[in-house]
Parts: structure tokens; C-alpha cells; sequence
């Protein structure tokens, strides 16, 4: 007998097709923005291709559906430049791409999807990125050349552009969308808020600074003497999520200089400064993803040792240990009370974690701890 055909669910089946249509206009919008700001060969070649970026995230978090929506968001806005059989031609290319940078590390596992370690980095940003880039700049390219769009004598810069171009826009964009479920580990307090907001203001004021007394102004000198420590503060301070959103506001305030300083349009800057704002921007990307990552494996490993000196391993329970610490903190915070009220209210802690521990009553440690002489027998750690 025949296997019985199952079909989706309808949930399922509209969850798949509301993926499809929003990473395809993400993907067609990011890549207009694009093709507008950043076009550098024959019109269609980008020094910065901001919908890779979202094709990886799409791949990455939602498999086929993402891929589907990266072939039809790119036949989309390639086929407002090309013909519709090289446009076809591309967007699979650029499907393949997308497919190849969520395929390797799904299957290179661990992989956080999250970026919160450094093997996860290294997975994605050396191995998945390179080689998603390099299928579609090498498919794409060469089809380019076989139609007569690309000339001989362009094919090497048109490939490097290209690969670069999407390497960029996966370090750019990617990482963003990736963590945004991560945004919880961003500092919330005045004084962190007040220190992003001061980290912001200094990237723009030494921007323009730069501009307005450097003659010419090289857009990676931008990249390497202001951004990159810019990347690197928001990598030590706020988590991976700072780190990415760092590494787009960064990406943003480069483009902008490269579009002053070459008259406003890109297309006008020489091969040799466009290799190396390219090569800059990477290494500005690679240097705040690995930091954050390392940071973070840092701080989920002092976690877990806290949390293994302080419950129980089996139950997940607080210890001895805990108790002890916990107890001595309330004890101190009586010892210290200048007032009725903060008595009144460490008292109730501390009656709670003696209700904790299985040695003490509640009534027998709330009685030592209020008894008149208590304070002028022991000591706060007693």
C-alpha cells in the first residue's frame, strides 16, 4: 500500500505563509535600500547588501519558509533592474545563499542562535557567512558575465564586491534580528541608559568632528579610530544585544560618511578605499560579536557556579550555604536599623528565611534575633 499523504495543519500552513510574505518584503525592501545608497557595479552589484541579512535570520530561525521568502523578496527587487529570467537566476542564488548560512550551523552543533558564545560566533561569522556569500557572489557573477551584463574585465572586482557586500550585510542586520529576543540582558538602570545615550552622542560628535577637520576623510579611518571602540564599549557594557545594535548604528554612520565624502554617491569612491571601508566594517563586526560572546560565556559561567554554591544540585533548592549568607544579611540589616519601621521590616525577612531552613523555627530565630540583649552579646555575623 501507498504512504498515506499527510497535509499541514491550517495553523501551521498560515504560519508558513505569513513567514514567506513578510521575509519577502523585508528582504526586497532592505535590498532597495540598498541597490539606492550602495550600488557599485553595473547597477546591481552593492558595496553593502542589507537583505542578506535578513535572509541568514530568516534561515536561521525558520528553515524553509525564511528560504522561500529570500527567493521571492529577491526576484522582487531584482527584477525592477534585470530581465526576468537573470532576475529568476539571482534570486535562487541569493535562496541558496540563505539556505547554506542556516543549513551549516543548525548542523554544527552547539549553536545559540542568540550568538552567546564564542563557538556560536565562529560558526556563523567564519564558516556560514563566508560560504553563504561566497555561492551567491560566485552564482551570481557568473551569470551576470554569461548574459553580457558584466564585462570581462569587471568580473574580479563585481565578485569581491559582491561576496563583501553580503558578508557585511549578514554582520550588519543579522545579529540584530538575532538577538532581539535577548533584549532582557540589556542594563535598564538611569545610569546605564545615561551611559548609552553618552556612548551615541560621542560616535556622532567625533564623526562629524573627523569630517569637518580632516581633508580628505577616508571612511575607514572613521571606521577604525571612532567606531570600532565605540563597538567595543557597547560589547563590554551591554550584552550581545549592544553589541549588535552598536554594530548597525555604526554601519549607518559609515555609510552616511562614505555618501558625504564621495559627493553622494558611493558608485564615485575608487576600488581601493571601497576594499578597505569594506575590510574595516568586517573587522569592526568580528571584533564587537567575538567580545560580547565572550562576555557573555563569562558571565553564564560565574552564574552557574553561584548557582551551584548556593542550591543544591538535584532539587535546585537553597543550601546551607545560602541560608547562612542570606541569615547574616538579615541579621546585619537589624544591627544597622535606626528606625522602628526598618526594624519592623528586616525582621519579616528574616522570618522568612528562617522558614527556609529545616534546623531553625521561625519563632525560635525571630526570638534570638529581638531579644534585648541579642545586640550586646553578638556580633552582626553571629
Amino acid at each position: 500500500m501507498l504512504p498515506r499523504l499527510v497535509l499541514p495543519h491550517l495553523a501551521e500552513a498560515r504560519r508558513f505563509a505569513l513567514i514567506v510574505v513578510l521575509t519577502a518584503l523585508a528582504y526586497a525592501l532592505a535590498g532597495w535600500l540598498s541597490l539606492m545608497v550602495a550600488t557599485y557595479v553595473v547597477g546591481v552589484v552593492a558595496a553593502v547588501w542589507l537583505a542578506a541579512g535578513i535572509g541568514a535570520m530568516a534561515s536561521l530561525r525558520y528553515g524553509l519558509a525564511g528560504v522561500t521568502g529570500v527567493l521571492l523578496g529577491s526576484f522582487a527587487i531584482i527584477s525592477q533592474v534585470l530581465p526576468t529570467d537573470l532576475a529568476i537566476r539571482l534570486a535562487i542564488g541569493a535562496a541558496a545563499s540563505a539556505a547554506i548560512v542556516g543549513y551549516i550551523p543548525r548542523h554544527l552543533q552547539p549553536f545559540s542562535h542568540t550568538l552567546e558564545s564564542v563557538p556560536s560566533v565562529a560558526k556563523f561569522a567564519l564558516v556560514a557567512v563566508p560560504l553563504g556569500s561566497g555561492v551567491s557572489a560566485l552564482f551570481g557573477v557568473f551569470n551576470l558575465n554569461a548574459s553580457g551584463v558584466l564585462a570581462d574585465a569587471e568580473v574580479f572586482q563585481g565578485m569581491w564586491v559582491w561576496w563583501l557586500g553580503d558578508v557585511l550585510g549578514m554582520f550588519l542586520i543579522a545579529p540584530v534580528l538575532l538577538t532581539a529576543s535577548r533584549w532582557d540582558l540589556l542594563p535598564t538602570s538611569k545610569a546605564a541608559r545615561v551611559e548609552g545615550l553618552v556612548l551615541i552622542l560621542s560616535m556622532l560628535l567625533l564623526t562629524y568632528a573627523m569630517l569637518a577637520n580632516l581633508h580628505p576623510l577616508r571612511p575607514s579611518e572613521v571606521v577604525l579610530f571612532v567606531l570600532v571602540p565605540g563597538v567595543l564599549w557597547a560589547a563590554l557594557r551591554f550584552s550581545v544585544t549592544g553589541a549588535g545594535l552598536a554594530i548597525f548604528l555604526s554601519a549607518l554612520i559609515v555609510l552616511g560618511v562614505a555618501v558625504v565624502s564621495s559627493g553622494g554617491a558611493i558608485s564615485s569612491t575608487s576600488p581601493r578605499e571601497l576594499f578597505a571601508l569594506q575590510i574595516s566594517m568586517v573587522a569592526m563586526a568580528l571584533a564587537g560579536l567575538f567580545v560580547s560572546a565572550a562576555l557573555a560565556e563569562r558571565r553564564h559561567s560565574e552564574m552557574r557556579l553561584d548557582m551551584l554554591a548556593n542550591h543544591d544540585p538535584l532539587t535546585g533548592l537553597p543550601n546551607r550555604s545560602y541560608f547562612q549568607d542570606f541569615l547574616g544579611h538579615c541579621c546585619s540589616s537589624i544591627w544597622n536599623a535606626s528606625s522602628t519601621s526598618t526594624i519592623r521590616k528586616a525582621t519579616k525577612l528574616t522570618t522568612r528565611c528562617c522558614a527556609w531552613s529545616a534546623a531553625a523555627s521561625t519563632s525560635s530565630c525571630a526570638r534570638m534575633i529581638l531579644s534585648p540583649d541579642w545586640g550586646a552579646t553578638s556580633s552582626p555575623s553571629s
